[in-house]
C-alpha cells in the first residue's frame, strides 16, 4: 500500500509502506505520536510488534506502566493481557537480552551467526551482513571492519573472496560471539562522546559512567566515507566525525542537555 496519509488532531503523517490494514494504521500512528508528545522516558510503545518499559527500580517501572496505560486509554489502544509481562529482571526483546543495567545480543541469534560459513556469493554475503548489521551498535569500528566486504557488493566488482575479506568476516563474527555488552542509557547520568576518523571511515562511542565512575559504552556508531569525503584532510575528517555523531546521537544528547 503506497502513499497513505494519516491525520490526527495532533499531526499529519505519511508512510512509505504499510504492513497492516487501514484499520490499524491510524492506531499505530496515533500511538507513536502520543508517545513522542508526552516524552515517555525509557518507554517503547509499538502496537505493530511489541512494547517494553525499562526502569532501574520497581517504583520507576510502575510509573512507566501508569504512563503507558494512560496513553492507551486516551487513544483507545487495546493491549492483550496474555502477551503482557511485568516486573521481570531479564527479558528477551526484539533480538536483545536486557537485564539489570546492561543490554547484550540475544544468545539464539548469536549462535546462528556463529554457525555461518564464509560467503560463496553476493547473496550469502548480503545475508551475513544483514544478520550482523542488526548489532552494529555493539561493534567498535564496524564500518571500517566490513569495508572489504562492502567492495564485493558493488555491481562492477568481480567476486573474489580474498584473505582480507576472510579476516573481516571472522573479525565481525568474533566481535559478536564474545557477547559484547552495552550499558543501558540513563538520562540522569552524564554523557561522554569520543570521535575518530580515518581515510576509510568515521566513528564514535557514546559512554556513561557506572556506579563506580568507570565509563562504559552505551552505543557505537560508524560509517564509511563517501567518495568526495575521501578528499578531505585530517582536520576536515575529524570535524565530519563530530558533525556525524551529533546527528546520530542527537536524541541522547538533547535529552542530556534538557536534564
Amino acid at each position: 500500500m503506497k502513499n497513505v496519509l494519516h491525520s490526527t488532531p495532533r499531526a499529519l503523517g505519511k508512510r512509505r509502506k504499510e504492513e497492516h490494514s487501514l484499520r490499524t494504521i491510524l492506531q499505530t500512528f496515533k500511538c507513536e505520536r502520543t508517545v513522542l508528545r508526552d516524552g515517555v522516558n525509557m518507554v517503547k510503545l509499538n502496537p505493530r510488534k511489541e512494547s517494553t518499559s525499562i526502569a532501574w527500580r520497581k517504583k520507576e517501572h510502575y510509573a512507566h506502566l501508569e504512563q503507558i496505560f494512560k496513553i492507551c486509554e486516551e487513544e483507545n489502544i487495546k493491549l492483550k493481557f496474555s502477551k503482557c509481562v511485568f516486573a521481570k529482571d531479564k527479558i528477551n526483546f526484539l533480538g536483545y537480552e536486557i537485564k539489570e543495567d546492561c543490554i547484550t545480543p540475544d544468545n539464539h541469534n548469536i549462535e546462528s551467526i556463529k554457525k555461518l560459513q564464509s560467503s560463496k556469493n553476493v547473496r550469502q554475503l548480503q545475508g551475513f551482513l544483514g544478520s550482523v548489521n542488526v548489532y552494529n551498535k555493539f561493534i567498535d569500528y564496524y564500518a571500517k571492519i566490513k569495508e572489504p566486504l562492502n567492495q564485493l557488493l558493488k555491481k562492477d566488482k568481480q567476486w573474489h573472496w580474498t584473505a582480507e575479506c576472510q579476516e573481516a568476516f571472522e573479525l565481525l563474527k568474533n566481535k559478536l560471539v564474545t557477547k559484547p555488552v552495552l550499558q543501558l542509557y540513563d538520562a540522569k547520568l552524564p554523557l561522554h562522546v569520543f570521535c575518530d576518523a580515518s581515510q576509510v571511515a568515521i566513528g564514535a562511542i557514546l559512554k556513561q559512567p557506572d556506579s563506580s565512575g568507570n565509563l562504559h559504552p552505551v552505543s557505537y556508531n560508524s560509517r564509511t566515507l563517501r567518495s568526495y569525503e575521501k578528499n578531505y584532510c585530517n582536520t576536515e575528517l575529524e570535524c565530519l566525525a563530530i558533525v556525524d555523531v551529533l546527528d546520530k546521537f542527537y536524541y541522547y544528547l538533547q535529552e542530556s542537555l534538557e536534564e
